[in-house]
C-alpha cells in the first residue's frame, strides 16, 4: 500500500497561550519517591491514562472519538474521498478527480480540532523526569512506555506541520510555545525518543492480555519504522523550505530509510507477529488477539469510547437509513492493491468483462476484505455500481440513461422499455449531494479505519 500523503499545514511561529490554562498539571498527580518505593505499581497506574490521551491525537481523531465532524479529515489525504457535499459546501467533491475541494469552515459552529499535544507532552515529560532514574524494573518499563507515547505525540504533529517546538522537560514555567525546531531535528527527536524506549521496553508486557494495548519493544520498533519511512520519503522526494521548518536535506534520505528498514526487519525476523490469513477477523471481533495486531485501541461500548467511521461510512444498502457513505475509497487506493504476482498496476480499462467484479480479480485478497467494488459482495448483498445504461437499437443507434443526482435515484426510474434495469447502479455512481448512501467514486469502505494500527 502506498505511503500516506504528508499534509503540510501552516504552523504559527508563536502561540501565546497561557500555561495556567492548558499546561499546568496539579503536583498531586506526581507521586513522591517514598510512595514509589513502597508501592512501585502506583507509578504504572498513574501513567496508564496517557494512552487515552494518545488516542485523541491519532491521525484525525481530533476530539477523541473520530466524531461526527472529524472523520471528514481523511479527504485531506489520499486515504479517502469525501463522498458528499455537506454544510453549505464545507465537504465538497462535486468535481470528479478532486479528492477534497472544500476548506475548513465554522459557519455552522463546526470545530476541527488542531493536533497540538503539549498538555499531554507536559504530563509525560514530568513522568519521565520523575521516574527515569528509578531502580525498579517495572517503573523503568513504564518510563519506556512514556518515551514511546512522547514520540507518538510528536509524530502526529510533525507529520502534519513539519518542524515543531521540542520539549523534554516539564512545561509549567513555559509561557508560550514558540521555539520551533526544523523538521529534520523534529524527526530526529522522535527517533531519539523511540531509541530510549527500546532500551527500557520488554518484548512482552508483564500482563499478557495487555500486550497489544500497551507499548512493548515491537510497538516502538513499528512506530520507528513508520516515522523513519516518513522522514526518508520527505527527504528523498520533498524540498527544504520555510527556513527548514518544512523539508529535510536530500542526503539524509538513505539514513532515515535504512533506519526504517532495520526496525521493520527486527519485527519480521523475530516472528512474534505475522500477517493474518483471515484478514477480516482483524476487524469483525472474531479474533481480538490476532498475531497481526501490534498495537490497538479497544472500542468498548460500556466505556463510552467509540469510533464513528463504521456508522457514517456504511452504504445505504447496509445501513438502510440516511446519512451514510460520507467517505469512500478513491480509485488510486484500489489500484495500490498488488496483483497476485506482486505488481502494482492500474485496472485494465480497455478490457471487456462479463461481470464488473472480474476487473478486480487476481489481486491481493485484502482488497476484497477492505473495499466494496462494483459487483462485490458484503453481508450477503451484491453491490450494483455503474454510471449509465446503454441501449443499442436494431437500427444501430444508441441511447444512454443515467441518474444525474441522488434525487433521481430516490425516484428509482427504470430504463424505458426495459423496466427491469435501473438507469444507473442501485448503489451509484452519480452525483450524491445528500448523504443518501450511494457512491460518487465507484467504491465503498468494507473495512473501516485503517489507521488505528501501527
Amino acid at each position: 500500500m502506498k505511503v500516506k500523503s504528508i499534509i503540510y499545514m501552516i504552523l504559527a511561529l508563536s502561540l501565546c497561550c497561557g500555561c495556567s490554562d492548558w499546561l499546568t498539571v496539579d503536583s498531586k498527580t506526581i507521586l513522591s519517591e517514598e510512595d514509589i518505593a513502597k508501592y512501585p505499581e502506583l507509578a504504572e497506574a498513574q501513567f496508564l491514562s496517557n494512552y487515552a490521551e494518545l488516542r485523541k491525537s491519532i491521525h484525525c481523531i481530533g476530539d477523541g472519538a473520530m466524531s461526527y465532524r472529524q472523520h471528514h479529515l481523511d479527504a485531506f489525504t489520499d486515504d479517502g474521498a469525501s463522498n458528499i457535499t455537506y454544510e453549505n459546501g464545507v465537504m465538497r467533491n462535486n468535481t470528479p478527480g478532486t479528492v477534497f475541494g472544500g476548506v475548513f469552515s465554522q459557519s455552522k459552529g463546526e470545530i476541527f480540532e488542531a493536533v497540538w499535544n503539549y498538555k499531554t507532552i507536559n504530563i509525560v515529560n514530568k513522568f519521565i523526569a520523575t521516574y527515569k532514574n528509578s531502580d525498579n524494573e517495572g517503573v523503568l518499563s513504564t518510563v519506556g512506555e512514556a518515551y514511546f507515547i512522547r514520540a507518538y505525540l510528536y509524530f502526529e504533529m510533525v507529520k502534519r506541520y513539519g518542524g515543531v517546538p521540542l520539549y523534554s522537560s516539564p512545561l509549567d514555567d513555559v509561557s508560550s510555545i514558540n521555539n520551533r525546531s526544523t523538521e529534520e531535528k523534529s524527526w530526529d527527536y522522535i527517533k531519539d525518543n523511540l531509541d530510549s524506549a527500546l532500551v527500557l521496553l520488554p518484548k512482552v508486557q508483564r500482563i499478557a492480555s495487555e500486550d497489544r494495548d500497551r507499548a512493548n519493544r515491537y510497538t516502538a520498533l513499528a512506530l520507528k519504522s513508520r516515522a523513519m519511512l516518513y522522514a526518508g520519503t520527505i527527504a528523498k522526494y520533498g524540498k527544504v523550505s520555510n527556513n527548514s521548518f518544512q523539508g529535510i536535506r536530500k542526503e539524509m534520505a538513505k539514513t532515515y530509510l535504512l533506519e526504517a528498514a532495520k526496525a521493520a526487519k527486527e519485527i519480521v525476523d523475530d516472528g512474534k507477529y505475522a500477517l493474518s490469513t483471515e484478514f477480516g477477523d482483524l476487524f469483525n471481533g472474531k479474533d481480538e488477539n490476532n498475531n497481526e495486531i501490534i498495537f490497538r485501541f479497544a472500542n468498548v461500548a460500556k466505556t463510552g469510547v467509540a469510533v464513528y467511521e463504521d456508522y457514517w461510512y456504511q452504504s445505504y444498502r447496509i445501513k438502510r437509513s440516511s446519512y451514510c457513505a460520507f467517505m469512500v475509497p478513491p480509485l488510486d487506493i484500489v489500484e495500490q492493491f498488488e496483483t497476485l504476482d506482486g505488481k502494482i498496476q492500474p485496472l485494465d480499462y480497455a478490457a471487456s468483462k462479463n461481470n464488473p467484479e472480474d476487473f478486480f480479480a487476481n489481486r491481493d485478497k485484502r482488497l476484497d476484505a477492505t473495499v466494496i467494488y462494483p459487483g462485490g459482495e458484503f453481508l450477503g448483498e451484491r453491490f450494483s455500481i455503474y454510471r449509465k445504461t446503454l441501449v443499442k437499437r436494431a437500427d444501430g443507434t444508441t441511447e444512454e440513461y443515467s441518474y444525474e443526482k441522488s434525487e433521481d435515484w430516490m425516484g428509482a426510474g427504470k430504463v424505458p422499455g426495459h423496466e427491469k434495469y435501473m438507469k444507473s447502479g442501485a448503489d451509484g455512481i452519480f452525483l450524491n449531494l445528500s448523504a443518501a448512501g450511494t457512491t460518487n467514486w465507484g467504491f465503498f469502505n468494507k473495512k473501516c479505519h485503517l489507521k488505528m494500527k501501527i
